[in-house]
């Protein structure tokens, strides 16, 4: 479906209020030119030339939704520093409601900085804390689940394994919109899905879903019969392996039934 077309049906419809919670991240960049060698050591010295700023991680879900017309809510943290800053400002122009974006003193905003030299990328640089959310913090994070989860229509989970979404977290926002009745998408990071257990439809890749089931899914059949494993392993309603650009492999509850009928006990 066309971006135009998708955007035309959502627009025209009740726009739809989601919940995005996960780790939210500053995308940075700067670019330059290299045009010599450094006196100090063998490495290339780069003259700045500008400098950009991106919404990443869990905020760039929150960014695409609100392209296409849904109203969106982030549920991160951030930490209490320039680029923080600068994240918030970043979601509010693009009409993002961060009321649910908490700070934390004790750590960095993640941010992930590269160095783009004419047209190489020369070097990332990381400034992140991945250590578990503290017990207060993710009080306060379950606390504004619990009083808010029934206004959203939907929760998606972006995990990219950076503090945040503890056990804990993960438990009670998935659990919460399991009895709000609210469908939940998770695009997980962990090999143990135990965490997302439930969830109503994960969206692990192609690499992912290898990590997950323990082997190399080279073909179509061998991309569903992973996804069914994993089905069959865990009380999720579907999975969706997303496979570049080979596209995706879907299952769902009807054809993991049909799946346990035709070969009871096996995968």
């Amino acid at each position: 479906m066309r971006y135009d077309r998708l955007r035309h049906i959502l627009l025209s419809a009740k726009k739809p209020h989601i919940l995005v919670i996960g780790d939210v991240i500053l995308d940075e960049f700067i670019w330059g030119e290299v045009t010599r060698i450094s006196p100090e050591a063998p490495v290339q010295v780069v003259s700045v030339r500008r400098q950009s700023t991106a919404l990443g991680g869990a905020a760039n879900v929150a960014n695409n939704l609100a392209a296409v017309g849904c109203e969106v809510t982030i549920l991160g943290v951030i930490g209490a520093d320039e680029r923080g800053s600068a994240l918030q400002h970043a979601l509010k122009e693009k009409r993002i409601n961060d009321d649910a974006l908490f700070v934390d003193r004790s750590r960095p905003t993640t941010t992930k900085t590269r160095i783009i030299a004419g047209n190489q990328h020369v070097v990332r640089i990381d400034r992140e804390v991945t250590e578990p959310a503290s017990a207060a913090l993710q009080d306060s994070i379950v606390e504004y689940l619990a009083a808010h989860m029934k206004r959203f229509d939907a929760l998606i989970v972006s995990d990219y394994q950076k503090g945040m979404l503890t056990d804990r977290v993960l438990h009670e926002a998935l659990g919460l919109a399991k009895q709000c009745g609210i469908k939940s998408i998770v695009d997980p990071k962990r090999r143990d899905l135990s965490s997302y257990d439930q969830a109503s439809l994960i969206k692990p890749n192609l690499k992912e879903a290898e990590a997950i089931v323990g082997r190399d899914l080279r073909t179509e059949a061998e991309v569903l019969k992973a996804a069914l494993e994993i089905l069959d392993r865990h009380p999720i309603e579907a999975v969706l392996i997303t496979r570049g650009k080979d596209g995706h492999a879907a299952r769902g509850p009807e054809r993991l039934r049909q799946h346990r009928r035709d070969r009871p006990g096996s995968v």
